[in-house]
């Protein structure tokens, strides 16, 4: 996808970096969770390390000296969570896990494909704001539901 390719990063905060992808947008990415919660990523947050960024040669990933990368379709990921236009994969995991869901099921809640599920599931993909709603809205619906047949009883 060119839209999630990088073209160009440059580190322009502690542990944030501005990232031009292939469209020519630029995103503004905040690794410091990451680096914080992630052992692959934590050789990062040694002083200077995280200054020794690069694009690889296709742009399909961002390496440091450190040994430490990321592909591009994850920092795209992170850089629409980050700007408040796709919902958190903590999240999305968080729901499956509070109701018991596997990737059917959630697939056929939903009303979206298992193959959906397991992009968003595996952070292969942003997830929509849709997704959210739906998730929150098909919860809120079973409780709903659940409340009624406790008071049918």
């Amino acid at each position: 996808m060119k839209g999630t390719l990088i073209k160009a990063a440059k580190v322009v905060a502690d542990q944030t970096i501005a990232v031009e992808w292939g469209s020519g947008k630029v995103s503004q990415v905040d690794f410091g969770a990451l680096i914080s919660s992630n052992p692959h990523f934590r050789p990062l947050a040694g002083k200077g390390a995280f200054t020794t960024i690069h694009v690889d040669e296709w742009g399909h990933t961002l390496s440091w000296a450190c040994g430490a990368d990321i592909g591009s379709e994850s920092v795209w990921r992170m850089a629409q969570e980050q700007a408040g236009k796709a919902w958190s994969l903590a999240e999305f995991h968080a729901w499956m896990k509070r109701n018991s869901l596997s990737l059917s099921s959630a697939a056929e809640a939903l009303k979206i494909t298992r193959r959906a599920v397991i992009y968003y599931h595996q952070g292969h993909r942003p997830i929509p704001r849709w997704v959210e709603v739906a998730c929150l809205g098909w919860e809120a619906l079973k409780r709903e539901r659940a409340g009624l047949k406790r008071k049918a009883a």
